[in-house]
């Protein structure tokens, strides 16, 4: 009922979980195979020693058997139910399945029963290790489905990442030249304007002037006088910050957010500290759809004069006054200059040659090329795959696609009308080119935020089948561990058969381990998740310590307890991540963040998880170190007794580093 269960919800990684849930089952009647093997190598006649063991043997295999059937059944009709929707999903199915019946997979395991009810054990034994290794190529089949996808994905993703970029370098092409439209189409207006600008900056450079004064009469008169000082910087701050403001173009989206009047760093104001930290969306690597815009004449300098204001009112609000005058120097500079730039634009303005709009309807047609190009690229571009974006292919076009093929038609339209002289016109198609670039722009963030989530949604299915089939293959090696060291308890010795079959334990160890670490390269690619790549290592480091001590030929309490650890460490990673899959698949219906453009970087495991996750870490230390505690009083002079303090040490070490990196990790997120 198991197994109908998990395949009846109706996913390649559910099957993937059912078959590594079907593993177990079948090595049980290998172990049970090979210990009644063993067994008959102490009696004459191998029929009476196996006595009724084949018969239930044969039960128990008939059982799985049984069990693989239903399988391959479950295969064909999910197959078919996904035909329609997800094509290439039913078609890696079906050739799973074809792969089976090549391995004839459930023939053998008829054949298997046969030898068991014949007693023929050491066949069937050796039978049963090869359908497990067949299986497991099954289960490497089913977790690679999304290879193809995975490949499509990350070739998507790099061919939508260099869109953005050349859509970004466009509109940084098309602001100046729509500015410069706008100013064509009405000279007299662009003139009065600068005029005014010319004034506003005159009049803060007399104010800034008279501060530098005050600060100067200020030294020698106190604190008090000081902080009058600092108030008056702090005024003529707040109107540099309003002629800056007055200066950006509204159409560009170059002005600022926030209080304009607080000058609080927090409120958006870009004078505090780095100009880098202006921009509200630096922290976010995948959030950069708005290019740099152009600076107006004048307004580079303004904002200069405005950090330099700032600098030299939090120095006087301290007493400083000396030191402040460097910094109100440096910002009556960038006045003057500001100023001068202003008066140049208005030189260039006053003297435009008749010539002028065909000079930018020439470089008008070369960005119109430059987007007529990019359009080309996203019409011949793949289609997303039915799978990703749930229609058919025939019926899709590339994120974007139409608003760049309307901006180019638009930018065709401005050239054509700065041509005849209709800068007016131009200046509108301009403005509606950059809106549908733009426009482009935030759909392919989505679509690029889309597939952010589907690959996480990859990687969370991948890694927990991954550990399911380790948890599974664990859980045999652990038992077969325990089945030994009674037998060497009880005989005082192992016979060579017990020798090789801890030989193969081992080997099976080292395989383990190689899996944790297939595991904990994908997490560290994914570099989201500050904890569990460090339990995943932790992991493979148990599973290497299992291995090493089963080539020693100790199946003793220590190895047993690290095995244990090994288990009990798979359960509550497949536990976190089975959380980690209902939580996000709760956002997509519920529309939460998985959604959008503005998702940000989200994590691949929640905080949540991450969080009981370290405090699992913590407990199993904990547990671990009373466990070889109680081992020490009876072995005291084992070095790898001594050896296992250390590691735990080392273990405690690093949650407290874990602990740390999650705290920094939630204060940012703040």
């Amino acid at each position: 009922m198991e197994l109908i269960t998990l395949i009846a919800r109706g996913s390649s990684c559910t099957i993937i979980a059912a078959m590594a849930w079907l593993l177990p089952l079948h090595a049980a009647s290998q172990e049970n195979a090979t210990k009644a093997q063993t067994e008959a190598e102490n009696q004459d006649e191998i029929q009476k020693a196996s006595g009724s063991t084949p018969s239930a043997l044969g039960v128990r295999q008939q059982r799985v058997e049984r069990m693989m059937n239903d399988l391959e059944q479950k295969f064909i009709n999910l197959s078919q139910k996904l035909k329609a929707s997800e094509p290439e999903r039913a078609n890696r199915l079906i050739e799973t399945l074809q792969e089976a019946k090549q391995l004839l997979i459930q023939k053998r395991m008829g054949d298997i029963s046969d030898l068991l009810g014949s007693t023929n054990l050491e066949a069937a034994t050796a039978e049963q290790q090869r359908v497990i290794q067949d299986l497991r190529l099954l289960i490497r089949m089913l977790l690679d489905d999304s290879l193809d996808d995975q490949k499509r994905r990350q070739e998507e993703k790099e061919r939508l990442e260099r869109w953005r970029k050349e859509i970004q370098a466009i509109i940084r092409e098309e602001l100046p030249q729509e500015r410069e439209s706008q100013k064509l189409s009405d000279v007299d207006g662009t003139l009065q304007t600068l005029e005014e600008k010319i004034s506003a900056v005159g009049q803060l450079i007399e104010r800034q002037v008279a501060v530098n004064q005050q600060t100067e009469e200020a030294k020698g008169r106190g604190l008090q006088a000081v902080d009058q000082a600092a108030n008056s910087q702090h005024e003529v701050r707040q109107q540099t910050e309003a002629v800056e403001r007055s200066l950006a173009d509204p159409q560009s989206g170059d002005q600022q957010s926030g209080d304009p009047q607080s000058g609080d760093p927090q409120s958006g104001d870009p004078q505090s500290g780095d100009p880098q930290s202006s921009d509200p969306q630096s922290s976010d690597p995948q959030s950069d759809q708005s290019p740099p815009k152009p600076k107006g004449p004048g307004q580079q300098k303004l904002k200069e004069a405005s950090r330099n204001q700032r600098d030299a009112e939090q120095r006087l609000s301290g007493g400083e006054a000396e030191e402040a005058k460097e910094n109100q120097q440096q910002a009556l500079n960038a006045l003057n200059e500001a100023v001068e730039e202003l008066k140049k634009e208005r030189e260039r303005i006053a003297n435009l040659p008749p010539e002028a709009t065909e000079a930018l309807a020439e470089e008008q047609l070369e960005t119109r090329d430059r987007t007529a190009q990019l359009d080309d690229q996203m019409k011949t571009a793949p289609s997303a795959s039915p799978t990703e974006a749930g229609e058919s292919s025939s019926s899709q076009s590339s994120p974007g696609q139409s608003q760049i093929a309307k901006a180019q038609q638009q930018m065709e339209n401005a050239a054509n009308r700065l041509q005849n002289q209709d800068a007016e016109g131009a200046n509108r198609e301009q403005n509606e080119a950059i809106k549908n670039l733009n426009e482009a722009l935030e759909e392919i963030e989505n679509r690029l935020s889309q597939l952010k989530e589907e690959t996480q949604e990859e990687k969370l299915a991948r890694l927990g089948a991954r550990f399911t089939e380790m948890l599974a293959r664990q859980q045999v090696v652990s038992a077969q561990t325990l089945e030994l060291d009674e037998k060497q308890i009880a005989t005082g010795t192992l016979r060579r058969s017990d020798r090789l079959a801890l030989a193969k334990l081992a080997a099976e160890e080292n395989a383990l381990a190689e899996m944790s670490q297939e595991a904990y390269d994908l997490l560290v690619e994914d570099g989201t998740s500050v904890v569990f790549p460090r339990i995943v290592e932790d992991l493979k480091t148990d599973l290497q310590q299992c291995a090493d001590g089963l080539k020693k030929q100790r199946t003793d309490s220590l190895t047993q307890l690290v095995q244990s650890e090994v288990e009990t460490t798979l359960e509550e990673l497949i536990s976190a991540l089975q959380r980690a899959q209902k939580e996000k698949q709760e956002n997509d219906e519920g529309g939460g963040s998985s959604g959008g453009g503005g998702g940000g970087n989200q994590p691949l495991l929640p905080p949540s998880a991450e969080l009981k996750a370290l405090r699992s870490a913590q407990m199993r230390v904990n547990r671990r170190t009373k466990q070889v505690d109680q081992l020490r009083e009876v072995i005291t002079t084992d070095p790898q007794i001594r050896a296992e303090i250390q590691n735990l040490f080392g273990r405690q070490a690093k949650i407290v580093e874990m602990t740390d990196e999650m705290i920094e990790k939630m204060r940012q997120g703040q």
